[in-house]
């Protein structure tokens, strides 16, 4: 665990992330910023002060973490609970290497942009926006879908209409020219303009496999 403890809640008597530390981390809002997650996950990171715990600040800005487990039980959980949070893995993971050795990258855009995506459907009524939702994101995007590659391919189309999706953060707001990627599961979810174009680059669908 690092030098800084992390409040009493956030860990049980064992010194093992809380259930509440957990549900946090697992429904933390892409809205409230990605390296504010990091930030609070650093304190519960056993041995985070040993060499398990890197930051790194690369390229334009990019941030990355080099994370590794230890064996320890509690990082382990604290990984499940970020593979949980299918905004921050889908946006944020890089790669996961065998023994525990995990990378995670956060560029400044995403962290300055967050807060913008769906800034202009504020002052609509939600019944001016379109909702989107699993059963009907297929019909939304006909004609528009294209894949994606970032470390695993996706689908996504760019939007011509605002919307809002219901994600397990609550409701998320995007406008006419933001995305909509799925996630493994097949559950959309909004990424802007921007940010998409700094993640993701464009495949064709022959070459997924290569």
């Amino acid at each position: 665990m690092s030098s800084e403890r992390p409040p009493d809640w956030d860990i049980d008597h064992l010194e093992y992330p809380s259930n509440a530390a957990l549900d946090k981390i697992r429904n933390w809002a892409w809205e409230d910023g990605f390296e504010n997650l990091m930030r609070f996950i650093k304190p519960l990171w056993r041995y985070a002060d040993c060499g398990y715990w890197k930051e790194k600040r690369q390229h334009k800005g990019r941030k990355r973490y080099y994370l590794s487990t230890a064996g320890w039980s509690g990082n382990e959980d604290i990984i499940a609970a970020l593979r949980q949070n299918f905004a921050f893995w889908a946006l944020c993971w890089v790669k996961s290497e065998r023994g525990g050795h995990y990378v995670f990258e956060i560029p400044v855009k995403l962290e300055k942009q967050t807060n913008r995506l769906g800034e202009r459907t504020m002052d609509k009524k939600k019944s001016e926006l379109l909702e989107v939702r699993k059963d009907n994101v297929e019909r939304l995007g006909a004609g528009k879908w294209r894949f994606f590659r970032k470390k695993v391919p996706t689908r996504a189309f760019q939007t011509d209409f605002d919307f809002f999706i219901h994600t397990r953060e609550g409701a998320v707001y995007g406008c006419a020219g933001d995305w909509i990627a799925l996630d493994s599961e097949g559950n959309p979810y909004p990424i802007g303009d921007k940010i998409f174009r700094e993640l993701y680059e464009p495949v064709e669908e022959e070459n997924l496999d290569k």
